[in-house]
């Protein structure tokens, strides 16, 4: 929100979500821009319509209109955390964020993923294929090799 006034100002931020309406919330307004942490949470998933406007203290200068905003609420992400902790900090920090948080240790992986994991570890510790190395052969090498000659040996 933008207030052009020369001091704060106090308002209530009246909000309604998808034509329902929610507890207003009471706002100080300092002069200039400022964003306004909303205290809702929203139980499901799904699209919805947020439409918000000021009412301010009688005497206090008019309202602008009321704004909308269409929003898109997904659900929480799932997060697995492999670690050898049974309550590792990174975890407990991703929980704090609303993400939905599961924990292993390094051998619960291997039993949860099964043959997945060891192909992609046969994988990664492969080592890397021609194509992707810098051998002598393929063009890369070719071309640093002509490159490298001087015109008198050619």
């Amino acid at each position: 929100m933008e207030s052009r006034a020369v001091a704060p100002l106090g308002a209530a931020l009246a909000v309604t979500v998808n034509g329902e309406a929610l507890l207003p919330v009471p706002v100080e307004l300092p002069p200039g821009v400022s964003a306004v942490r909303l205290p809702y949470r929203f139980a499901n998933a799904g699209a919805y319509l947020l439409e918000a406007s000021l009412h301010f203290e009688p005497g206090a200068p008019p309202a602008p209109g009321s704004v909308a905003a269409a929003i898109t609420v997904t659900p929480p992400l799932r997060v697995l955390v492999v670690s050898e902790r049974a309550q590792p900090v990174v975890a407990l920090a991703l929980a704090k964020r609303g993400m939905e948080v599961e924990v292993t240790a390094p051998d619960g992986l291997a039993a949860r993923v099964g043959p997945r994991i060891s192909s992609a570890t046969a994988a990664s510790r492969a080592p890397p294929s021609s194509a992707c190395s810098p051998s002598s052969s393929g063009p890369s090498a070719r071309s640093r090799r002509s490159a490298s000659r001087s015109p008198s040996t050619s």
